[in-house]
């Protein structure tokens, strides 16, 4: 992943160059295709997701729908 791209992340603000690239080497790019779900509430926390080009929704189901009461 380019340097410049986490720099501009306030979460890697503080950060140097060299913590930077430790970073870096542990990222990777992924597409999401036009209403594909990143993720699911529920499913472990264990990635942190930067939107680097458009926009994500982040919906829940609420009480009596889907069929639950």
């Amino acid at each position: 992943m380019d340097l410049n791209l986490l720099k501009q992340a306030a979460i890697f603000q503080d950060l140097d160059d060299g913590e930077l690239a430790r970073v870096a080497e542990v990222c990777r790019e992924q597409k999401f295709a036009v209403a594909q779900y990143v993720f699911k509430e529920g499913e472990p926390g264990n990635r942190l997701f930067l939107i680097l080009d458009g926009e994500v929704r982040i919906s829940r189901p609420t009480r009596g729908s889907c069929g639950r009461s």
